[in-house]
């Protein structure tokens, strides 16, 4: 039982315009006010049916001209995950802090169609280590449908606009069918040396990820030497002597100083298997097809490389 000891009378609040979030699937409220309980005090008491006026999903316990059957405060928020292709009819009254409400507000009509998208595989593409003004084999994004609606791609950007990364040839709008994926190329080609970093933007008709965002790595590194040209092996005694032209430039024509040269060698014809010789060592031939390896310096000389 409440009796009321204070003279002035409680008027009621005027009703509050409600909104409905796809995304976040919550209601929110703006636009209600009350002559005695300020507007962050207010709370909000929620109507949805599946036809006009209709309080069969959620009832307010009120009558359809807002007088309240229970005393007691409303929500500020309500999340509600509505049944893909259902109609829904959503209104609101305000409540002020005497727990009287408004009559309800206009009402809304809205429908969620089961368009989902999701994807598969990594969020972010690291390219690795690459070669300046190389471009290696692409990165995909890989995205699936996973509701029961077709998804359309609407735009696929990178959040630089002018960037070392590249989208290989996607051409929008572009619809991937219910319970198909799709996937994205995207290259890195390099211009520098370090790290960059860059995002791939894929906006779609999706209700749960309207925006997908993938993080998009790599690193410039230089460009390796040129291959080695002119090997020669000459016998001299029991031993076998490699010389060849100096390397000088970068597969890409920039110069170079080479410290030292690698060498692998077996001593069999197209054997997978080899030996290295590094700067410790030296490659000997002996009769009888047996190799020994015997620590020396390994330098080439300023105009050709030998062993």
């Amino acid at each position: 039982m409440y009796q009321k000891n204070f003279p002035a009378v409680n008027t009621a609040p005027s009703p509050p315009t409600v909104a409905f979030d796809h995304v976040s699937n919550r209601f929110s409220f703006s636009g209600a006010s009350d002559d005695t309980t300020p507007f962050a005090a207010l709370t909000y008491n929620l109507r949805i049916g599946t036809c006009p006026g209709l309080g069969d999903v959620i009832s307010p316990m009120s009558s359809a001209n807002g007088f309240r059957r229970i005393a007691a405060r409303g929500r500020k928020e309500y999340l509600f995950n509505p049944q893909p292709g259902v109609t829904y009819y959503a209104s609101a009254q305000t409540i002020d802090n005497g727990f009287l409400g408004s009559v309800f507000g206009n009402e809304i009509m809205f429908v969620v169609q089961d368009q989902l998208i999701d994807y598969c595989g990594p969020i972010t593409l690291d390219f690795g280590s690459v070669y300046l003004n190389n471009t290696p084999a692409p990165e995909y994004a890989n995205l699936v449908n996973i509701g029961n609606e077709a998804i359309v791609l609407n735009s696929i950007t990178l959040q630089s606009g002018y960037s070392v990364f590249e989208v290989i040839n996607q051409d929008v709008p572009i619809t991937v069918p219910p319970g198909s994926s799709y996937a994205i190329g995207i290259t890195f080609t390099p211009t520098t040396e370090g790290i960059v970093s860059d995002s791939l933007i894929i906006a779609s008709n999706a209700t749960n990820h309207p925006q997908l965002t993938f993080a998009l790595t790599g690193r410039g590194v230089s460009s390796p030497p040129d291959s080695v040209q002119n090997l020669q092996i000459a016998m001299i005694g029991a031993d076998a002597h490699l010389s060849w032209d100096a390397v000088l430039s970068t597969t890409t024509g920039d110069p170079i100083e080479v410290n030292r040269y690698l060498v692998l060698f077996d001593q069999l014809p197209d054997n997978q298997h080899f030996w290295v010789s590094d700067k410790y060592y030296r490659i000997e031939l002996y009769p009888l097809r047996s190799w020994s390896i015997q620590p020396v310096m390994f330098l080439p000389d300023s105009s050709s490389g030998s062993i």
